[in-house]
């Protein structure tokens, strides 16, 4: 087995993310676009008694997640998570930092209490040790050391979890484009056989439970035309590099036949795992 040492030297190596200031900086830099994506969702019905891939479920079935329960969710994104959590009865802290999932959740909580959200980066945000029940991360970029994952263990009294994916997890015209653009980017979610051998040189006991989903769907021009300038320009690239690269990525496509009547397709396949564990106490 490797030493913590090693594990965490190579973490820093292929994500750049020891410093916690520079950290919240690379975040902050997200939230043009998921203040997009928020706005896409503003207004349309959300059900919280659904659970699409099952986590809501599995924390229920090992007794992680329950009535009373509380619950912290770092990096609560536009509150998917958080707001399912509370309707099978927790009492749950979402932590987030865009402004636009901030007022998502809030709108889509519509004052039915069970969410408390905290506008705060999770490098800024602070509790008291042994605050919630379960401290729970989903494709967070925030825990991404040694150092996040005790800061976990610290604000539990009983146990933590983490979603995140597994190698192999892709979406195909973004993987394209990506590819083509050479952008190869730091800080972003960590993978979860990284977080398993972290943990395990930890010496905790883990519990795993790994989904596979295949989905294809059509995705219309002009939305990427609107989405992918904000996204690449999380990594440096300027709105009109990023307007030419398109036009002329979906001209390409539409001569091999993959657009047509202004919709292009698209493939995805997830390979995520849910990890959970007991945090120690003492």
């Amino acid at each position: 087995m490797r030493t913590r040492e090693e594990i965490a030297c190579e973490w820093e190596e292929a994500f750049g993310c020891a410093d916690p200031v520079e950290r919240s900086a690379n975040a902050r830099k997200w939230i043009p676009y998921y203040s997009f994506l928020a706005g896409r969702q503003a207004g349309k019905p959300f059900d919280a008694s659904a659970d699409p891939d099952g986590v809501t479920a599995e924390l229920e079935k090992s007794g992680l997640l329950y009535p009373g329960c509380r619950v912290l969710d770092i990096g609560a994104g536009m509150g998917d998570r958080a707001l399912r959590f509370a309707a099978r009865g927790a009492e749950v802290t979402a932590v987030e930092l865009c402004p636009a999932c901030c007022d998502l959740i809030e709108s889509r909580a519509g004052g039915s209490g069970g969410v408390r959200i905290v506008r705060s980066a999770w490098e800024d945000f602070s509790a008291p040790e042994g605050s919630f029940d379960l401290v729970f991360a989903s494709m967070c970029p925030a825990i991404c050391g040694f150092e996040e994952l005790l800061r976990m263990e610290a604000l539990s009294r009983g146990s933590c979890a983490i979603v995140t994916v597994l190698p192999g997890s892709y979406d195909l015209r973004r993987r394209e484009m990506m590819g083509e653009l050479g952008v190869k980017p730091r800080g972003m979610v960590t993978p979860g056989d990284r977080y398993a051998e972290a943990l395990k040189a930890l010496g905790r006991d883990l519990s795993f439970s790994v989904r596979e989903s295949r989905s294809e769907r059509s995705v219309s021009a002009e939305l990427m035309l609107e989405q992918y300038p904000i996204y690449f320009g999380i990594f440096g690239i300027s709105e009109e590099r990023s307007r030419e690269y398109l036009k002329d990525y979906l001209e390409r496509k539409a001569a091999d036949g993959f657009l047509k009547d202004g919709m292009l397709s698209d493939e995805s396949f997830m390979r995520t795992v849910l990890i959970s564990w007991k945090a120690p106490r003492g």
